[in-house]
């Protein structure tokens, strides 16, 4: 059979795929389920009549805009065979406002079973009412795959959801031997809000590697989390994040906010607490030009930071992000016991103002808990502004009882409104690495905490054991004003876009941090990828790199898209 016959035959193979695609339409005022659910003058009035259809690909579903169904979640299990090319997809019709989804009690928003290739928009799935225990464990969406042959569902979409009064907002899962799990998710211009635990969770089979996770390619793109305090009878570990990623290769969260989560998991009393965006147990997460603030841990414990790289995290990248006023690290690499090894993390590009408002933690984190060979390395920060008041311990800080890990500090720019303590390191600093960092005390006399001593210079801490702030023999390095633009009283921004028009950490002229940075280029320094874009998305371009975050003026030339 020759080419154009072949095409031919696929053109109406494809042809005959669209047309036996069917439209259902559903209002909960006057639709009637013994009507044809054909056309929106004979919609159907339960979500219990979809449910009971088995959907193909292209079948499409939409709920009258503004009005409020309450007799069932949207249910897709393995009966509904959605492609990504040709997705079911749920939408609203007869109108701009989102329709209201309310399950009955026991039941989650949307619950999606062993299946992919769907595609939901402009709904609000809303809770019977404020959750108040976690015998009320349902999900706003609910994504759960234990198939046993190792496949990952694809092509699932969720756009323009507002999800509040659930367990948690969007949770992906898998647990299954063969790795099961999804693939391609997306979740696009979604606001979760007021949910008990968490906002957005994503979690796999553990412990995985950077060869073999659940799932792969999970992307959170343009989302808000916000009030998803913490269930208050939680008692073994985190809750009350915004967004985190795990059991994933591959993933993004980028332009992504976080704000007012955290504090209500009053039945933990030890441990590790939540954090506003971050990633643990997956490989090649990158989350960046993203924004956290008023992040709260649980009383008594720790974290409650902007950002983590955590446990079993390799390849992953934290740029471009914003966090502040958060009671844990702004900006946290840390390794927990039992993880797999956490490998080559990158922190750079960021701006932590006065974080670590709470149990003596700091802007910058390391710490590492397994005991379990190198466990923690590769781990670099480099050209971040990092700005702490008196409320925080220091600006860089190791962590309790921490295992031996290896990172290194190139470029950065550590700043104290108040308070004199900079650096915090009581051991393993024959394995940690400080070069080419601005370092500022806008009052008191500076320290730097170094394994056994306190040192109250510069020059001195130079002479302690590794040699910090040198190179090649040279010193390098150095503490003095860098004169940047409302170091302490900061932005208070609340939106995405606050980030590219910030005028706050701003170098101005004659600062010393200007064209002052390492190159990082250099293969002595070791696998340091530097970005091609600073904090507000201003290309760096061939110029000589400043100290820090920010460019001094906007420099001509692309910006990030």
């Amino acid at each position: 059979m020759n080419a154009p016959c072949i095409r031919l035959i696929l053109c109406l193979l494809l042809s005959r795929q669209v047309l036996a695609a069917k439209s259902y339409y559903v209002s909960s005022v006057s639709g009637n389920d013994a009507y044809s659910g054909a056309n929106a003058n004979a919609p159907w009035r339960s979500i219990a009549k979809i449910n009971q259809l088995k959907l193909g690909p292209g079948d499409r579903i939409f709920l009258k805009a503004g009005e409020k169904f309450r007799d069932a979640g949207l249910v897709f299990t393995t009966d509904d065979s959605g492609t990504t090319a040709q997705p079911i997809v749920v939408d609203i019709y007869g109108g701009d406002a989102r329709a209201v989804v309310t399950p009955p009690p026991g039941q989650h928003g949307i619950n999606i079973y062993n299946t992919g290739g769907v595609t939901v928009r402009n709904l609000h799935l809303l809770g019977q009412g404020p959750v108040q225990s976690a015998a009320q464990q349902k999900n706003g969406v609910s994504l759960w795959c234990d198939l046993k042959n190792g496949e990952k569902k694809s092509g699932l979409r969720f756009e323009n959801l507002l999800v509040a009064w659930f367990y948690k907002g969007i949770v992906i899962g898998a647990d299954d031997a063969s790795w099961s799990g999804f693939a391609d998710v997306v979740v696009a211009d979604c606001t979760v809000q007021s949910c008990l635990a968490d906002g957005i969770v994503s979690f796999g089979r553990q412990p995985g590697t950077a060869a073999k996770q659940s799932h792969r390619n999970l992307q959170v793109l343009r989302t808000t989390v916000s009030k998803c305090y913490g269930d208050p009878n939680h008692k073994e570990s985190h809750s009350g994040s915004g967004i985190i990623l795990s059991g994933t290769i591959g993933g993004l969260i980028d332009e992504c906010v976080a704000h007012d989560n955290g504090g209500g998991a009053t039945g933990q009393k030890s441990g590790g607490g939540p954090v506003g965006i971050w990633c643990w147990g997956c490989d090649g997460v990158t989350i960046q030009r993203s924004l956290v603030y008023n992040q709260k841990t649980t009383p008594g414990v720790s974290d409650g930071g902007g950002f983590d790289i955590d446990g079993g995290a390799t390849n992953c990248v934290i740029q471009h992000c914003y966090s502040y006023h958060n009671e844990g690290y702004g900006f946290l690499v840390c390794e927990f016991k039992g993880a797999a090894p956490l490998t080559h993390a990158t922190v750079r590009y960021n701006v932590s103002w006065h974080d670590g408002r709470a149990r003596d933690q700091a802007g910058l984190g390391i710490w590492n808990g397994n005991p379990s060979g190198e466990s923690f390395r590769e781990v670099i920060f480099h050209h971040n502004t990092v700005i702490v008041d008196e409320s925080a311990d220091s600006v860089v800080k190791l962590g309790y009882e921490s295992n031996p890990l290896a990172a290194v500090f190139y470029n950065n720019l550590f700043i104290r409104t108040g308070g004199s303590k900079l650096i915090n390191v009581d051991r393993h600093v024959d394995t940690l690495t400080f070069k080419g960092n601005l370092y500022w005390t806008a009052s008191g006399d500076p320290q730097w905490l170094w394994g056994k001593g306190t040192f109250q210079s510069l020059d001195a801490w130079r002479a302690t054991a590794r040699h910090p702030e040198t190179h090649r023999g040279a010193s390098v390095g150095s503490h003095a004003d860098p004169r940047l633009t409302d170091a302490r009283n900061g932005h208070a921004a609340t939106r995405i876009e606050h980030l590219k028009t910030m005028t706050a950490f701003l170098p101005a002229a004659g600062s010393p941090a200007v064209n002052a940075a390492l190159d990082l280029s250099s293969p002595e320094f070791g696998p340091v990828a530097p970005s091609e874009f600073d904090f507000s998305g201003a290309s760096l371009g061939a110029r000589a790199r400043t100290i820090g975050a920010r460019q001094p003026l906007p420099i001509a030339g692309p910006s990030m898209p």
